[in-house]
């Protein structure tokens, strides 16, 4: 589940690169890295992170 979330948040970075970031892009990143290193990650906040690069 990491590794998913892992390569959404690479996509998510590649797409912001080129597109502005939204108000919430800054406050998903920075929860994402908390789950990751608190290794809590869910199917939930993959799709949030889809979401927010779309």
């Amino acid at each position: 589940m990491e590794t998913k979330l892992w390569s959404a948040l690479i996509g998510l970075s590649k797409t912001v690169d080129s597109n502005p970031k939204t108000e919430n892009t800054d406050t998903i990143i920075l929860d994402c890295l908390q789950h990751l290193r608190n290794h809590t990650v869910t199917q939930d906040l993959i799709d949030t992170v889809h979401k927010e690069k779309d």
